[in-house]
């Protein structure tokens, strides 16, 4: 007799209510999104295994929020230390407008000085390890989330330098801490390309490369 077993991701999500949304500014319904990772036999669901994703969800915005952090989506965090680890590594940290602006760009929401500075002496402790922080997030990460992450690492890396192999295997290096193939990442990079890269200036210096 042969036993077929794998695994199978089980999506679900109810109502969570009406919600004031960071967003949005005004309430809006959410629902709750939980996805498990389960052991199967045929294809039947036995062991749960892993829960990937737990998070709210703004019905209108699509954005994914924490539970208690309903004052911005999941995204904004990563994104403002993404740019600061990113940007450190090219030896541009004087350039702080460029941080704000991508920023606002792709999020919607401010980056302040005082915020990239203490996200500079937090990366600069070389206490962080981005790529790790990046798979303890996901499960509060929604696709919308991800994507802008990604936005995000190819623009800072767009405007620092001419991207080499090097600088585009780190931004799929991000997507697959977030659990995106490399396709996926491809087809945003592309669709950044179409739109400008969002009016985004470069700098293309000839610094260090990031590490």
């Amino acid at each position: 007799m042969i036993f077929l077993f794998g695994e199978r991701t089980h999506s679900q999500s109810g109502a969570a209510g009406e919600q004031l949304c960071g967003v949005c500014g005004k309430r809006q319904p959410f629902s709750h999104v939980i996805e498990t990772n389960y052991f199967c036999l045929f294809g039947m669901r036995l062991l749960p295994i892993e829960r990937t994703a737990d998070y709210l969800r703004c019905d209108q915005c699509n954005n994914s929020f924490l539970v208690d952090q309903l004052e911005e989506p999941t995204q904004v965090a990563v994104v403002k230390r993404i740019l600061v680890y990113i940007q450190l590594g090219y030896g541009m940290q004087e350039h702080g407008d460029l941080l704000q602006d991508i920023c606002v760009k792709v999020t919607g929401f401010e980056f302040k000085e005082s915020e990239i500075e203490r996200e500079m002496r937090e990366i600069g402790s070389g206490r962080v390890d981005i790529f790790e922080l990046l798979k303890s997030l996901t499960s509060g990460l929604n696709l919308k989330a991800k994507q802008q992450i990604i936005e995000t690492a190819f623009l800072i890396t767009h405007a620092c330098c001419e991207i080499q192999y090097e600088d585009r295997l780190r931004i799929n290096l991000v997507g697959n801490a977030l659990g995106i193939p490399i396709e996926f990442v491809t087809s945003i990079i592309n669709q950044v390309h179409s739109q400008g890269c969002y009016g985004v200036r470069r700098l293309l210096s000839t610094q260090t490369k990031a590490t």
